[in-house]
């Protein structure tokens, strides 16, 4: 009886929650959604970032067997792609609301044998909020707008993703 209890109980408020979301689309303004942001061994990254750079957000966990498949290629593609307007943001979805130290250990020691060269962030909701995420990995690529151009769920293949890369950057440059 309790848990039939608690299930109707629980059930507007698991409605709501259904009802509001909402994933994103291409062309929808993300940079207004977001908040100041815990970076990994720097600053926090604060979303003006965004602005005037085409930027590509892996979202990730550390139990994510995907997401660790998906990083060699990430680094790859980070250093074949030289133009300053380019950033890459990995974001790490495990500490919404205020991650814990032991998950910050973890997500440093990640960053640290995986991902040296990449800004490793640690969303305390306003990432997964803005996007939408239910897979992992997912890619964001945001315009120098703020705006989302394309979303991926799952793996990606990386030649695509790559020429949207740069065929954003070019459009960037005839602006």
């Amino acid at each position: 009886m309790s848990l039939i209890i608690a299930l109707l109980c629980s059930a507007p408020v698991a409605w709501r929650a259904h009802s509001s979301w909402r994933p994103a689309v291409a062309g929808d303004l993300l940079v207004d959604r977001l908040v100041k942001t815990p970076e990994i061994d720097a600053s926090d990254w604060l979303p003006k970032g965004l602005r005037g750079r085409t930027t590509l957000v892996e979202f990730w966990t550390t139990w994510c067997g995907a997401c660790k498949r998906l990083l060699p290629q990430l680094n790859q593609l980070k250093e074949s792609i030289k133009d300053p307007e380019f950033e890459m943001l990995l974001v790490n979805v495990e500490g919404r609301g205020q991650p814990t130290p032991q998950l910050l250990d973890k997500v440093r020691k990640y960053k640290a044998e995986r991902a040296p060269k990449l800004k490793v962030l640690v969303d305390r909701g306003a990432w997964s909020d803005a996007v939408g995420i239910t897979v992992y990995p997912t890619l964001a690529l945001i315009g120098p707008d703020g705006r989302l151009i394309k979303l991926w769920s799952g793996t990606p293949n990386m030649d695509a993703v790559e020429r949207l890369i740069r065929s954003s950057l070019e459009s960037a440059l005839r602006l």
